[in-house]
């Protein structure tokens, strides 16, 4: 009888100890829950309501005696096994969600990278093998970071570089390539000026020094509250495909005004080529341009060409448009004319590889940039559609993975939560409008690039006014219908 007794309590003993990790498993979930801070409050009082009858429910089964039925008992243990395993799965992902939303949110800094060169061909492999060489430079666009390198590498040299000073990137291209200066120095930023100069420059060439300087992005936004107040957000597209924190050109710009009352987005798109004077400087440059000198001087830049303020900033690169479109699935498009392998379909299907060629192409065009900047206002259109759809669990994973590195946000992790809880709380569909800024083509030189003459677009004057007065109104709470 003693035995039987023992045996009893050894199996009540195992059923408490499962009650014991069901219990931890469970607070370990709404701990992660609640820091997560994305669940509204009544859903959270939803969880935890049930997770606390689920508990009493196995205390219950574990502390009735009755007689032949321990099956029941086996069953409860089964059950408390795999609800603890499902809610220590549950906090895994939303510690991940958390680690990946604290990587790309609140972002206040910028990378600029500032890279010594020299011939591929030549003996100097690291930067001390170019002890008492010539170095070149440009300050003119970037002395700042520019003086910041020197130093570092003339730490590097246990000397002072020998400098010479050049008053374009063009020049002190060719001084590189006819043996005036051995190595020089430049902000990874204006190699795009080097390439478009020299066309084989990354394959002449070789990096021996990098020196990274990361630089504060302005605060914007002041006293917003995105659940009431109509906001904008900048969209930078970075030509490059490593760190999205790299300063670089702005190849994509578009406005994304969000009227959270009334449930209306709008896309605004600036050609990159518009001709537009840079906010710091007071002289014409090509907008994708003023990316070079960082996300403030483009986000400026806009703000003074429309007259509205910017409140926040995204930005991606090329290898975040791949990841991301790959991560939901792929998306869908409505593509109203055929060019290259790219059928006229109202339902067109995009991989991420096949969405960076759809939002990049130009040439095919008549109207080059400008279509080209509706079709990528129709990869974010497909983009959000599939984020909003249930989809989007089945792909949860992925969208974790691919969005942690590809994506940097001045948004900050409280405003998300506002944003998302608002969202949950009335589930209401979003009204997306479009609107492209338009312009005439023409050649005219270029702050950046000299005295070169380069393709810029002036802008029309009509759809820059236009496309402000729509911004101003649905900061005034009206409801738009955007006319092309």
């Amino acid at each position: 009888m003693s035995q039987t007794k023992k045996h009893n309590n050894k199996k009540i003993n195992t059923g408490f100890v499962l009650l014991g990790i069901q219990v931890f498993a469970s607070l370990l979930f709404i701990f992660f829950l609640l820091r997560l801070s994305l669940v509204p409050t009544p859903i959270l009082l939803l969880v935890g309501v049930i997770l606390l009858l689920t508990v009493l429910f196995v205390l219950l089964s574990l502390m009735k005696k009755k007689r032949g039925k321990k099956s029941k008992k086996t069953v409860t243990k089964v059950i408390s096994v795999i609800l603890s395993i499902v809610l220590f799965v549950g906090s895994f992902y939303l510690f991940k969600t958390g680690d990946v939303l604290s990587k790309i949110l609140g972002s206040d800094y910028e990378t600029h990278s500032v890279l010594v060169y020299v011939m591929k061909d030549s003996s100097y492999n690291r930067i001390t093998d170019l002890e008492g060489k010539k170095f070149g430079v440009v300050s003119k666009y970037d002395q700042k970071n520019i003086d910041t390198a020197v130093e570092k590498i003339n730490k590097e040299l246990d000397s002072e570089a020998n400098l010479t000073s050049y008053d374009s990137y063009q020049a002190l291209t060719d001084a590189l390539y006819n043996g005036e200066i051995d190595a020089m120095i430049m902000n990874e930023a204006f190699s795009a000026i080097a390439i478009e100069h020299t066309t084989t420059f990354q394959d002449d060439t070789k990096v021996v020094f990098v020196s990274e300087i990361s630089e504060q992005v302005k605060k914007r936004g002041g006293e917003i509250d995105v659940t009431k107040d109509t906001f904008t957000v900048y969209i930078s597209g970075i030509d490059t495909y490593g760190s999205v924190s790299t300063v670089s050109r702005s190849d994509v710009n578009m406005l994304m005004t969000i009227n959270p009352q009334t449930h209306q987005i709008l896309l605004t798109n600036i050609p990159r080529d518009y001709y537009v004077t840079l906010h710091t400087y007071q002289a014409l440059d090509k907008l994708t341009h003023a990316g070079i000198y960082g996300v403030n001087e483009s986000m400026d830049t806009l703000e003074d060409l429309l007259n509205i303020d910017i409140d926040y900033y995204l930005r991606v690169n090329f290898s975040s448009l791949v990841n991301i479109v790959d991560a939901v699935g792929g998306i869908t498009v409505d593509n109203p004319r055929a060019f290259l392998d790219f059928p006229e379909k109202k339902d067109l299907y995009l991989d991420g590889t096949s969405a960076l060629r759809f939002s990049r192409e130009r040439y095919s065009f008549s109207e080059g940039d400008r279509e080209r900047g509706r079709n990528q206002q129709r990869v974010i259109m497909g983009i959000i559609d599939k984020v909003l759809s249930p989809s989007i669990i089945t792909n949860y994973t992925s969208i974790l993975n691919a969005v942690s590195g590809s994506f940097q946000t001045s948004i900050s992790t409280s405003d998300l939560s506002r944003l998302v809880k608002m969202q949950f709380a009335n589930n209401t569909g979003w009204d997306i409008q479009t609107y492209s800024l338009d312009g005439t083509g023409a050649e005219d030189v270029t702050y950046s690039y000299g005295s070169e003459p380069l393709y810029v677009m002036v802008p029309d004057q009509t759809t820059v006014t236009k496309a402000s007065q729509y911004i101003e109104a649905m900061e005034n709470g009206q409801r738009i219908t955007v006319e092309q």
